[in-house]
């Protein structure tokens, strides 16, 4: 059975619509799988610990083994496609855990730290270097 050239045009658009599906659909699932498209189901909150100076996979580590977030890489390329990464500040966090990445980069750069706890020292004038360490 020959084909026509209408058929051979429709059989070669079909093939190029297939080997462009593939890659889109594998794509869309790695994306979803890692964290970085999809919907965020909120669970319970946990302490996370951002060290001062870490980096974005550092962080990303951290939110992982939090459970706040399904995997490090999805948010390493949340920080690379979203902005403000460098602003995210070093202290703690509590987050939700089931977070996509990109909700997770926006709720370190939204809340910010918890606020430390600080207690207030008056020295009294001419009081000593030395008597400064004992009170």
């Amino acid at each position: 059975m020959a084909l026509t050239a209408r058929g051979r045009l429709l059989v070669l658009v079909g093939i190029i619509a297939l080997i462009g599906a593939v890659p889109t659909v594998a794509v869309n699932f790695f994306m979803r799988r890692i964290g970085v498209w999809g919907d965020s189901v909120p669970g319970a909150r946990v302490e996370v610990v951002i060290p001062k100076g870490a980096t974005a996979s550092e962080i990303g580590t951290e939110l992982e083994t939090a459970g706040v977030i399904e995997d490090a890489f999805g948010f390493r390329i949340a920080t690379f496609l979203g902005e403000g990464a460098e602003d995210i500040q070093a202290g703690r966090y509590l987050l939700p855990q089931g977070l996509t990445a990109p909700d997770a980069l926006n709720a370190l750069l939204g809340e910010g730290p918890l606020a430390e706890k600080f207690v207030n020292v008056t020295f009294p004038e001419g009081v000593w270097l030395e008597d400064f360490a004992a009170i």
